[in-house]
């Protein structure tokens, strides 16, 4: 019992980490880099300095993200005159899923993986 109990700390103590960055409303989110759905390298905020932007995580499993998604590809395409710009962050899933899921529901706007 006392190695499990052991093996059992050691873990915990492992996933104790330092908690994420907290974002609030008017703070300047972490900056992050990766690349959209056709390879292009994007750097964020760097890439959008200047611009209102809505970033939305999803995924494909997500039973909400296909309404939600094509609501926001509704809105961008009446604001996006104005600049707005809309970036569609996949949770973690592959080029090819990610591609069929956005294909699927005719979304216009950044994919980044």
């Amino acid at each position: 019992m006392r190695p499990t109990l052991l093996a059992a700390l050691l873990l915990l103590a492992a996933c104790a980490g330092e908690p994420p960055p907290k974002v609030s409303r008017g703070d300047t989110p972490p900056a992050f880099e990766t690349v959209r759905l056709d390879g292009t390298r994007v750097q964020f905020p760097a890439d959008f300095a200047g611009k209102p932007v809505v970033i939305r995580f999803w995924a494909d499993w997500c039973k909400y993200c296909e309404g939600e998604m094509k609501d926001i590809e509704s809105a961008y395409q009446r604001h996006k005159a104005a600049g707005i710009e809309v970036l569609a962050v996949n949770a973690g899933q592959d080029r090819a899923t990610a591609a069929a899921f956005v294909g699927k529901l005719g979304i216009s706007y950044p994919t980044l993986l």
